[in-house]
């Protein structure tokens, strides 16, 4: 805990998380009140935790090749653009703009859990990495509550999910932001940056 790599994390587990039940919690209500039916709100609902299955286990390969900021940064883009597009809703409640919503959720938001062990261990390796990835769960947990009652509270306070949804896109990029301080690219070399290494030798 007196290293800044900890608390890098900390932030971005926290800011992960709270976007992901920020959305998850609210994309239901938000779609109803813009005049879709419960149809649409339960099926966007149902097909982002579908795809997060495929989403979480090809980004969690490419973060093998690439590192884990890369993979990570990908996730946080794919919440940024999924409240975009809620924004979006708003003004043109179409379903192209469900469906792009949908998969940016999905697909790739949800990568941020394939990461979400290495990142920790590949930083803090050793017999102390249960504590610490447990401690740093702590931030995650906090996240996720967080993210669901702001946003809740944002929208009694204006009576519209924009202010939300726009909160949401600035913590997305935060998060991306504080994985890449953390840098665990610096502490263990993932095996497609290790091949680059060879063959620069």
């Amino acid at each position: 805990m007196r290293t800044a790599r900890f608390w890098w994390i900390a932030v971005g587990y926290f800011c992960g998380s709270y976007v992901w039940y920020a959305v998850q919690v609210h994309q239901t209500k938000f779609l109803l009140d813009i005049g879709f039916s419960s149809s649409v709100g339960v099926w966007a609902l149902g097909v982002v935790s579908l795809l997060g299955i495929p989403g979480q286990i090809c980004l969690g390969h490419l973060s093998d090749r690439v590192g884990r900021e890369w993979v990570w940064a990908i996730a946080c883009f794919g919440f940024a653009s999924c409240f975009a597009a809620l924004v979006a809703l708003k003004f043109w409640p179409i379903m192209p703009l469900v469906y792009l919503m949908v998969f940016t959720q999905g697909a790739l938001g949800y990568g941020v859990t394939s990461v979400m062990g290495p990142v920790v261990l590949e930083i803090f390796q050793g017999k102390r990495y249960g504590s610490i990835f447990g401690t740093v769960m702590l931030a995650q947990l906090a996240g996720g509550a967080a993210g669901l009652w702001v946003t809740g509270q944002l929208y009694d306070l204006s009576g519209s999910y924009t202010v939300a949804f726009t909160v949401g896109i600035a913590v997305s990029l935060l998060s991306a932001i504080a994985i890449w301080q953390a840098a665990p690219r610096r502490v263990r070399a993932v095996a497609g940056q290790i091949h680059k290494i060879v063959s620069v030798a």
